[in-house]
């Protein structure tokens, strides 16, 4: 055994296990003979040793060689002996659970064709290879594993806290693979774990995995971090990227469609991501129908101790959850957040009680309120007979602060304070008056907990709005005395000569002149009338009620006259370009107008968004029954 007396390294055998793509003997006899030298030793801080390694990074030729072939022994045994596939690192994984974690499936298959046994071992946390695969979402070693354990339950549980597989699976987020566990075996998606968690429960967990919990809902556009051109046009891309749930096989030309039209979607970082969120969007849904499928009755939810899915769904604004399990148990719209039951007995209680119309009242989510609205009958039993705690009625969730976690997310104090009155007037509308009178346990009414809470917002509101207004008066007077002093100063000025029958006319006085002199006059009064309406929003009470119609109106025709007067005076500049003749090459005069048209319509449209959707959306409150 000559080659044993070489010494190797542990930085040559760890390259040596890296080097995954070679298939070179030298690769082969570094490990060999380190593995002769120094066997199982670990190699890192992890006590990882260099048959983790070999697993974690693929290397099948190595595994296989070291595995299945004697090397240099007279005799017929491997070099690494089965009971050296049971070595362990700090975190309890043995080589195949290290294979699984990573996806190396070829050596998922070296190894259990070596020791098969080693699909029941299990790490520090109680879990079996199988489990790691579903956990990282590896499809093709599931498979491989999977078939390896024969149905038995106990493998593909989790030992520490009885999660399984499709447990795993969805905290993962690969839905795909839940989907196909789910439908070999349907009967999982009953069972709970030791904190009696269902997986439709852990699916409530995830609103980032829903499109109502991503920025490609409608009513999440304001939450946008780009800008608004530019989302819409990654919102327009999400909504002609085609769902591979319900993908049938296609063939011939149609496939070559679709094939060539997701290689395109995926070049492009961001068009891939849009893409992935669509598809982990899809998934998540049909799942959530499945498992609400799969559910026999309501009534196991009803104990203190099960998390309930359709509470944790109405937290999180998961609509789409909510609308799947009110449809076929409408009796769980009923349904109190954890611990209802249990009396108030201080601050540690306060958000105890609420059922999930409070829940959806408080975190101000337009779309599940209005889907109960739908769903149900807001009767004495929902919205009148059921108070939290703390004696606090919807009246009184409702004219909380917006929190964090609220689904409408704004920008700045101005948008907060108008969202929170058409907030508490929406669902003020939707009470019987006598909720008006009704107070809580700190004996304050709806209104005076509204005004309470909306003190410091109100005044931060108020104070940006002046602000702002302070600066946009100033940009109009500008525009409004260069408008008026273009109207005494004419292209080409008056006519000099005293000679002149037409002495002291305009130089220019034809249809051209006219348009230009109609131009100043428009833009003009456009500025009279953004100044006009910017002074009295600056003499404005800045009372609540104000933030929900009277003070929007008002900001959007001061900055429709002030967009307005802009307009014109280009208009009044391109009548002067005509009048004195001035002329550019027409490719170059095109290049010029369509940038400056973007750089406007861009800028208004991103400017006005967010107050034209407020309007749009009031509109609609007060148009719609």
């Amino acid at each position: 055994m000559a080659s044993s007396t070489i010494s190797v390294t542990r930085s040559d055998a760890f390259r040596a296990a890296s080097d995954y793509k070679s298939r070179s003997r030298s690769s082969f006899a570094t490990i060999r003979d380190f593995w002769i030298q120094e066997g199982a030793i670990p190699l890192d801080t992890e006590g990882n040793t260099i048959l983790h390694f070999l697993a974690m990074y693929g290397n099948a030729f190595v595994v296989r060689k070291l595995v299945e072939d004697s090397g240099n022994n007279n005799n017929n045994s491997s070099i690494v002996k089965c009971e050296d596939l049971f070595g362990r690192n700090d975190k309890g994984n043995t080589p195949l659970h290290e294979a699984a974690r990573f996806g190396r499936k070829s050596v998922v298959e070296i190894l259990l064709r070596k020791q098969e046994s080693l699909v029941r071992e299990r790490n520090s946390l109680g879990e079996t290879p199988v489990y790691v695969a579903a956990a990282c979402g590896h499809e093709d070693v599931f498979d491989h594993l999977i078939a390896k354990i024969d149905g038995d339950w106990e493998i593909m549980t989790r030992s520490t806290d009885k999660s399984n597989i499709l447990h795993a699976a969805v905290m993962g987020e690969h839905y795909g693979l839940a989907m196909r566990i789910l439908e070999s075996y349907p009967q999982l998606a009953h069972n709970h774990d030791e904190k009696r968690r269902t997986v439709l429960y852990l699916l409530a967990q995830k609103p980032e995995s829903f499109r109502s919990g991503s920025c490609y809902s409608p009513h999440n556009y304001m939450s946008a971090s780009l800008i608004i051109s530019v989302h819409f046009l990654a919102v327009l891309i999400y909504w002609f990227i085609p769902s591979m749930v319900y993908q049938p096989k296609q063939k011939g030309f149609r496939a070559s469609i679709v094939a060539g039209f997701r290689t395109v979607i995926k070049a492009y970082w961001r068009t891939r991501r849009i893409y992935d969120e669509k598809q982990k969007h899809a998934f998540a849904l049909e799942l959530g129908k499945r498992l609400v499928k799969e559910e026999r009755e309501w009534n196991r939810y009803l104990d203190d101790r099960m998390g309930s899915p359709i509470v944790e769904a109405t937290k999180k604004g998961i609509i789409e959850l909510v609308n799947e399990i009110i449809g076929k148990f409408p009796e769980a719209a009923f349904s109190f957040d954890k611990n209802s039951r249990v009396a108030a007995s201080g601050a540690s209680q306060n958000d105890k009680g609420k059922n999930i119309l409070h829940i959806a009242v408080k975190q101000k989510d337009w779309n599940i309120y209005d889907l109960l609205k739908r769903k149900i009958e807001l009767r004495d039993g929902m919205l009148v007979g059921d108070v939290d705690n703390r004696g606090n009625t919807i009246l009184h969730l409702a004219a909380k602060l917006g929190t964090p976690s609220s689904r409408s997310v704004q920008r700045g104090h101005l948008y907060e304070m108008m969202w929170d009155v058409c907030w508490f007037k929406h669902v003020s509308y939707n009470s019987p008056p006598h909720l008006w009178n009704l107070r809580n346990k700190d004996g304050k009414t709806a209104k005076e907990v509204f005004v309470k809470e909306h003190s410091e917002i109100r005044e931060k509101a108020e104070k940006a709005v002046k602000d702002m207004n302070n600066g946009l008066m100033l940009i109009v007077a500008l525009i409004g005395t260069v408008n008026y002093a273009a109207l005494f100063t004419p292209p080409g000025g008056y006519r000099q000569s005293e000679d002149d029958p037409r002495y002291g006319l305009l130089v220019f006085l034809t249809d051209d002149m006219r348009m230009y002199y109609l131009h100043i006059f428009c833009g003009l009064l456009a500025a009279f009338v953004a100044f006009a309406t910017m002074f009295s929003i600056q003499s404005c009470p800045f009372r609540s009620n104000d933030f929900y119609l009277d003070l929007p109106l008002r900001l959007l025709v001061a900055m429709g006259s002030l967009m307005l007067s802009v307009v014109f005076i280009a208009l009044a500049s391109r009548q002067v370009y005509l009048l004195e003749r001035i002329g550019f090459p027409l490719g170059e005069y095109i290049t010029y107008a369509c940038l400056l048209a973007a750089t406007f319509i861009l800028g208004t449209i991103d400017g006005s968004f967010l107050l034209l959707y407020y309007l749009s959306f009031l509109l609609k409150l007060e148009l719609l029954p």
